[in-house]
């Protein structure tokens, strides 16, 4: 809106702020000209320094001509503060423009209600609940102490906790701005989140979500419309059929702009949003923002002591309140934020931000427990096996090898493995930079890098360089026991797979992407001595056993994807770091096609090459990523014919 033309004195003001000082000899030059005060900008150097009025005239003003001596005017003009009225007529102003919006709020331009989220920005003032001065039960929440009804708490969260943290904002009083989307497209967006998200990430508990979605947070309603709008079919969704990974951008672009409102009363719901944006952020392309989100989420999670159970911390004055659910939410969180941070650590060559002995969490639950509970209150049917002393000591530990824990879930058993993943990529990043991390050909050799606190201390050379042989056995064995500890139907690939997670015949995608990830840490942790292979006798690599493991692991990684693609060529209900894990295989083919003697490996090499391409073809549909690493793969089999 442009000021200057409207009545009254604002454009003057203006100007006077602008360019005049006040209170100044420089402008005691108040003469009336054709009835006008003229204000003059600046006096001479003589009539200031006598402290006298000056008309200003250049080159001479008269009181200089009258005296008959040289005028000049060297000194710079001093700038006034706003003239007397000034304010008082911004203030006029600003009252004027609040009343020509009034009458919009009531003739239904600016509607109260609307599409679900976009409610805008918490109350001022309630951002940990009831406002000051108001009641606990006003504007929708309940006190910390009392939860109303079915609810995890009505102010829109999973809970409403002190303990838990879930002292959450009050939906807004300010009015939502119209919106193109429908309701009925929105109300899709949420069985399309738990159709094809959920099984990505397994946070939220739907029949709570479900009874509290008139009061959900508006930040963790976008954030979920965001990541499930790539899903959509509807029309007002669906404007660019070749770009699905962005159809969620004017939901993300809204989860954006209120991410500050939620950040000072850290809560268990905007970790989840914050999660779920980290998700979208890398699923659009948008890298930076991702790793920024997943920190943010990583911190508040520390700040709620999620990484911590309930009954190990002493502060916990109210840790035997804690319902189950409330419990196994606050695992899921904590060990979603772990893999995040470790898929950051490998994908964007990040520092990872988790230090595993912080982590005093039990694994999650199964699925089934998780899914048989509908009231905040209520204990699970079949409480599964997460309560283990055991386990603390092995997910806390920060030795290397890490044991496999038998009889546990999907979910369990891929923690186990992304906590091996993130030591393996360590010991990865070892050879990535070795005149910087003291590693082999370095000039520096008693540089040691983190993982060097895992090595055997009665090793020769442990407490100077890490004895990069002896961490890829141990490494390599805590793979192999990992792989030991599946049950029998989770160590065999089938062909015909669901979207649940707790089913078991057939068994779910998730288990598919289990024996794609764990082939790719394989590949991985081979793969640093199979390149220094490569660069001392690239003409007998062929045979060494670094190329040899990561062959067969990237041979078992192309067996998966075949099988997945013939009834799911889009991977869905497959994490978007599926893109990664089938790129790293894919160029163990196209070095294995290049470096090989043998027609039937060189043969084979080509032919997985080109289902790998596919395979991250379908990935590229709804994640941005997936078609990057589709151009790059591309690119390099043309420039290796």
């Amino acid at each position: 809106m442009d000021f200057s033309n409207t009545p009254g004195d604002y454009g003057a003001a203006s100007a006077d702020y602008m360019g005049m000082g006040m209170g100044h000899p420089d402008d005691e030059d108040n003469e009336q000209v054709g009835g006008k005060r003229k204000r003059i900008t600046q006096a001479c150097d003589a009539c200031n320094k006598k402290k006298v009025k000056c008309d200003g005239t250049k080159p001479t003003c008269a009181n200089c001509q009258r005296s008959n001596q040289s005028c000049s005017y060297s000194r710079g003009a001093k700038k006034r503060g706003p003239r007397a009225g000034y304010i008082e007529s911004l203030e006029n102003r600003l009252k004027e423009m609040e009343a020509l919006l009034k009458p919009l709020q009531s003739d239904g331009k600016m509607p109260e209600g609307g599409i679900p989220g976009f409610d805008g920005f918490p109350k001022s003032g309630s951002m940990g609940g009831p406002s000051a001065g108001s009641s606990a039960s006003s504007e929708g929440g309940d006190s910390h102490g009392d939860r109303g009804g079915d609810d995890f708490g009505s102010s829109g969260q999973y809970f409403n906790s002190p303990a838990m943290g879930y002292n959450s904002p009050v939906q807004s009083s300010i009015q939502p701005t119209p919106s193109a989307i429908p309701p009925e497209a929105t109300a899709e967006l949420i069985e399309l989140y738990f159709h094809y998200v959920y099984p990505i990430m397994p946070l939220i508990h739907k029949p709570t979500f479900m009874r509290n979605l008139p009061n959900e947070s508006p930040l963790m309603l976008n954030a979920m419309y965001a990541v499930a709008a790539r899903y959509s079919q509807h029309p007002a969704i669906r404007t660019n059929p070749n770009a699905l990974y962005n159809s969620g951008d004017v939901f993300y672009i809204k989860a954006r702009e209120l991410v500050d409102h939620y950040m000072d009363v850290p809560n268990v719901s905007t970790v989840n949003a914050l999660l779920v944006l980290a998700t979208y952020a890398a699923g659009s392309g948008r890298g930076s923002a991702a790793w920024m989100y997943s920190g943010m989420a990583i911190r508040m999670a520390q700040e709620l002591k999620l990484n911590v159970e309930p009954e190990f911390e002493e502060a916990y004055a109210s840790a035997n309140r804690l319902s189950w659910l409330e419990r196994e939410t606050r695992r899921r969180l904590w060990w979603c934020c772990f893999v995040l941070d470790r898929y950051a650590g490998a994908a964007a060559d990040r520092s990872m931000i988790i230090n595993e002995k912080d982590c005093k969490v039990y694994l999650p639950s199964n699925e089934y427990a998780w899914n048989s509970v509908n009231e905040v209150n209520d204990e699970p049917s079949e409480i599964g096996n997460n309560k283990d002393s055991f386990q603390i000591a092995v997910l806390t530990s920060t030795n290397m090898f890490t044991p496999g824990i038998p009889a546990q879930n999907g979910f369990g058993y891929f923690v186990l493995l992304t906590k091996i993943f993130g030591k393996i990529v360590e010991y990865s990043n070892h050879f990535k930079n070795p005149q910087r991390n003291g590693g082999p050909g370095s000039a520096n050799p008693t540089v040691t890098t983190p993982i060097a606190s895992g090595t055997n201390p009665s090793a020769p050379g442990a407490n100077a360089a890490p004895d990069t042989d002896y961490q890829l056995s141990i490494l390599d064995a805590s793979l192999r026991d990992w792989f030991a500890s599946l049950p029998d139907w989770m160590r065999t690939v089938g062909d015909v797979y669901t979207n649940e997670l707790g089913s078991r015949n057939p068994p779910s995608w998730q288990i598919a992407y289990l024996h794609i990830f764990y082939h790719t840490c394989v590949i991985l942790l081979h793969r640093p001595k199979m390149m220094i292979a490569l660069r001392e006798q690239p003409q007998s690599v062929q045979f060494s056993p670094p190329f040899i493991v990561c062959n067969s692991s990237a041979g078992e990684i192309s067996a998966v994807i075949s099988k997945v693609m013939a009834t799911n060529p889009n991977f869905y209900y497959f994490s978007p770091f599926t893109g990664f894990c089938i790129f790293q295989s894919g160029l163990i083919h196209v070095m294995a096609a290049q470096v090989s003697n043998d027609p039937g490996i060189v043969k084979a090499a080509q032919r997985n090459v080109e289902v790998h391409v596919a395979a991250l073809g379908g990935v590229a549909k709804y994640w941005f990523m997936g078609g990057r690493l589709h151009s790059v793969l591309r690119n390099l089999i043309e420039s290796a014919k």
